[in-house]
């Protein structure tokens, strides 16, 4: 089951010497790249939510990590969107599948973020390139 580190629950000390202790580990290590983001989330006011990737949460677990209600994360159960396993007549979803979730949801999202972005870059350049009308050009048209 995933446990939640509360930064209001943290003192600053302890963060300095998490800090303290990661300086003094190889740069780039995953033990020190792990703990100097966790000291980054807590500093900045973040809670940290945190778990082995071998568990299978519940639906309600699974939900309350996800930021979503239980009645949506089912939804996409069914939908195919989310697997879960069955163990007996309840879901459990293994914190693997909950992970992959989390990065085509965010994968997805970037997509649409450049979608907009490069939408607006054309639509932006396609006005740039109309020309004002002068008052002759518009008298030629109703010349027309």
């Amino acid at each position: 089951m995933p446990d939640t580190l509360h930064a209001a629950a943290v003192e600053p000390h302890d963060l300095e010497q998490i800090a303290s202790f990661a300086e003094q580990l190889p740069q780039g290590s995953p033990v020190s790249v792990v703990l100097q983001h966790l000291v980054m989330s807590l500093s900045q006011g973040k809670d940290v939510t945190y778990a082995t990737t071998q568990e299978n949460l519940t639906p309600q677990q699974a939900a309350e990590l996800l930021k979503m209600s239980r009645p949506h994360l089912m939804k996409l159960i069914r939908a195919g969107a989310l697997e879960a396993e069955m163990v007996g007549t309840h879901h459990r979803i293994p914190m693997t599948e909950i992970l992959a979730f989390i990065d085509r949801r965010e994968r997805a999202k970037a997509e649409v973020a450049v979608a907009y972005s490069t939408t607006d870059a054309v639509r932006k350049a396609a006005s740039d390139a109309v020309a004002q009308l002068t008052d002759e050009d518009i008298a030629a048209l109703n010349a027309l």
